[in-house]
């Protein structure tokens, strides 16, 4: 399974003289890390350090905050997506560059291919 960070537009930008339409971050779907322990309605992820520190120069707040404590993030389950919010953080003394967080899963939903 893969883990993407949680955010989902960035700034809103007038496209064909229609304001206020959301634009993607090309942010908004970089992987962060990888499920490592599935138990029930939590779980542990590794998350690598420097793409989470990547996602600092996003425009969306939401993105710009991804990956840290409190942050919520997706985890892709063949078409559905989980949403989760990371609960802990600790260095990953096993590997470098990498953190160890626990999730807990909020929610699932599908994706929604027109945004």
């Amino acid at each position: 399974m893969d883990m993407y960070n949680g955010g989902t537009f960035g700034r809103p930008v007038e496209v064909n003289d229609v304001p206020d339409v959301p634009v993607r971050d090309p942010l908004a779907n970089t992987p962060i890390g990888s499920v490592i322990e599935i138990a029930g309605s939590s779980s542990q992820v590794r998350l690598n350090l420097k793409d989470i520190n990547a996602l600092t120069e996003a425009s969306d707040p939401c993105l710009a905050m991804g990956g840290q404590v409190g942050s919520l993030i997706k985890v892709k389950v063949g078409s559905t997506w989980l949403m989760a919010n990371i609960r802990t953080l600790k260095v990953d003394d096993a590997r470098e560059g990498m953190a160890i967080g626990h999730i807990d899963f909020l929610g699932e939903g599908d994706e929604e291919r027109l945004t």
